[in-house]
């Protein structure tokens, strides 16, 4: 194997590919303690996450706009402002 080539990472991913295989196995057993603790550790590796980064509280809430806001914004008009936000003077 050379290191640092791509040999060395390949048969790393080959490597860890066979270990998951091999607790996936385990756990599915489940006739020793050792295949309980495989089990115990599978479990906590496949659980989603306590708190995804990624999720958005706008969309889970449902806060979106509104098909007509969405309609203008899509047509390039800008978009009503509220009161608070309207430059003094300006009709609204």
């Amino acid at each position: 194997m050379e290191r640092g080539g791509q040999g060395w990472s390949h048969w790393r991913r080959e490597r860890m590919a066979a270990l998951t295989a091999s607790l996936a196995s385990r756990s599915a057993r489940n006739k020793t303690m050792l295949d309980r603790l495989c089990r115990v550790v599978v479990a906590k590796v496949a659980a989603p996450p306590a708190e995804d980064y990624m999720r958005d509280p706008l969309i889970d809430d449902d806060q979106g706009f509104d098909p007509d806001e969405l309609d203008r914004y899509q047509r390039g008009e800008a978009p009503d402002a509220p009161a608070s936000r309207r430059p003094a003077g300006e009709p609204g």
